[in-house]
């Protein structure tokens, strides 16, 4: 008889099955359960008969095993294996059980016992030993899992503009510019201490002839403030009494063009304590920390002519006493009369930190935002003797001092666990640890970090064998690490809540098994 085999399905990784049909030279009769060995990332699996007898189409089905990976495509081994079964033809004949091999490089598994794709849609896409829940509320209350924010938070929306997400909801943010989701955001908890953060109180021109009125339209969603002077060196001089001290802080505002393009933020004493102001051109978006010591400056394209412009200094004493929004130096592009500036602006904020968070709207007083948490504990979908944990995430912004942290599977403190995090605080490198009873016992680096970046990362584990990748690149094999005991697994914080990522989970997932070196590379790729 002349075989020729076709596969069916050109990929898998929706599925937990693959059949493959098997096209014989005349009608045959099956008893038993023959099968056809498969390998699946250099694990032996097999396709068992499952339909055909009496056909000349035999179907034989590969059923996946919670764990099993292959993403550059299984390969099948000839001949049939009749495994006490047998193939003949009408006439009682034994059929013949060798065939050609057929190329199955497009037929990839990837099957984790716990997914969780937070870009797939508005709210993302999460499996759990192949049950799918279409929403985070659901997945959550099958895990036992929880979400925590104790706050109100902000997030851009599908639309560009700023939305508000009440106590608990979690907030999936998408790119300004390109409309594009970039995930579950995870922040930590964050003051905003300038009152009155859409500027309708407390806020006056000095210095130069500058008035505050209603912008024609908001920026981002948001309502929005026009600041109009008329001067030939500065104009437009905003001031607050929004406190400070001798931290590192971070202030940022939203801002539009209208007829000057030169914005320059100033604290006063006690913070940046200088005449001179880090400003933006906000036609080109470059910057400038102009000669203030020790100050970072970023400006952020939000789309439609708005930019988010922040300045981070430390603080040299107690007490700042002013929030400054100028439109600085002597020419600005302008677009209109002559001497004549405009630019509008909302979403004022300062805070303590080394960069700028997610915007905390303010009125009389601080306000402050609670950390996001998302977690859930260890279940059927987790094996103590073996695991590949996989992550893709990005942080906006680098030059902290701590370690964020993308997922992590652990103890609840910060003594026993295996995570994936990007190591800010020295170096600003991909990295991958294992950590029992409080001491590191596995410490990975990858290629240094770049703020904005997709950082994919996994680590693959059993007893004295363990390996992580980072943006498919291998690290050593370590053979003397043994397994952390560990019962929750946690998402954009590592250790016990530690080091939250301040940015964006795109996606993790877990599989059983300490799958090979390859495929670990590849999932990382």
């Amino acid at each position: 008889m002349i075989f020729c085999l076709f596969v069916s399905t050109s990929s898998a990784q929706a599925a937990t099955t693959i059949p493959f049909t098997v096209n014989l030279s005349e009608n045959v009769v099956v008893t038993g359960t023959p099968r056809i060995a498969v390998d699946v990332g250099g694990v032996t699996r097999y396709a068992s008969y499952t339909s055909g007898t009496g056909t000349s189409a035999l179907v034989f089905t590969y059923t996946m095993n919670a764990g099993d990976v292959d993403m550059d495509g299984v390969s099948l081994t000839s001949p049939i294996d009749l495994n006490a079964g047998t193939i003949k033809d009408l006439n009682g004949n034994d059929a013949t059980l060798t065939f050609t091999l057929p190329n199955t490089s497009n037929v990839k598994v990837n099957y984790p016992s716990l997914g969780m794709d937070f870009i797939a849609d508005s709210d993302g896409r999460y499996t759990l030993n192949n049950t799918v829940y279409n929403d985070l509320t659901s997945f959550l209350a099958a895990t036992s899992g929880s979400f925590l924010r104790g706050s109100i938070g902000t997030y851009i929306n599908s639309s560009g503009d700023i939305q508000t997400a009440g106590a608990g909801v979690p907030r999936f943010e998408y790119d300004p510019l390109t409309l594009q989701p970039k995930g579950i955001l995870i922040e930590e908890s964050r003051t905003n201490i300038a009152n009155y953060s859409d500027l309708s109180s407390g806020w006056a021109g000095v210095y130069t002839p500058a008035t505050l009125s209603n912008a024609p339209t908001p920026i981002l969603g948001l309502a929005a403030k026009r600041i109009t002077s008329s001067t030939d060196t500065y104009g437009g001089l905003m001031r607050s009494t929004p406190g400070g001290g001798t931290g590192t802080y971070t202030m940022s505002v939203f801002l539009r063009k209208v007829d000057w393009s030169y914005v320059g933020l100033r604290i006063g004493s006690g913070a940046i304590n200088s005449g001179l102001l880090p400003f933006v051109d906000l036609d080109t978006l470059a910057t400038t920390t102009n000669g203030v010591a020790g100050a970072t400056i970023r400006a952020q394209d939000m789309g439609s002519g708005v930019v988010r412009l922040s300045v981070t200094w430390t603080g040299t004493a107690a007490g700042g006493c002013c929030f400054d929004i100028v439109m600085t130096t002597s020419t600005g592009h302008e677009s209109g009369p002559a001497l004549v500036r405009q630019v509008d602006v909302t979403g004022v904020q300062l805070e303590e930190g080394f960069f700028p968070t997610s915007y905390i709207p303010t009125a009389a007083s601080s306000v402050t935002r609670a950390a996001d948490g998302l977690s859930l504990p260890t279940g059927g979908w987790y094996s103590g003797s073996g695991s590949t944990l996989t992550a893709q995430s990005i942080v906006p912004y680098v030059g902290g001092i701590v370690y964020p942290g993308a997922v992590s599977i652990d103890d609840g403190t910060i003594n026993n666990a295996f995570h994936l995090l990007m190591t800010d605080a020295f170096s600003d490198e991909k990295a991958s640890e294992v950590y029992i009873g409080g001491a590191n016992q596995f410490l990975e680096f990858g290629a240094g970090y770049t703020a904005g970046n997709i950082m994919k990362q996994g680590i693959s584990l059993a007893t004295n064998s363990v390996r992580a990748s980072m943006d498919g690149t291998l690290s050593a094999l370590d053979t003397s690490v043994s397994i952390p005991t560990v019962n929750t697994l946690r998402v954009g914080a590592i250790r016990g809540s530690a080091f939250t990522l301040n940015g964006y989970v795109q996606n993790v997932k877990y599989y059983p098994a300490r799958i090979s070196d390859t495929q670990l590379q590849l999932l990382t790729q």
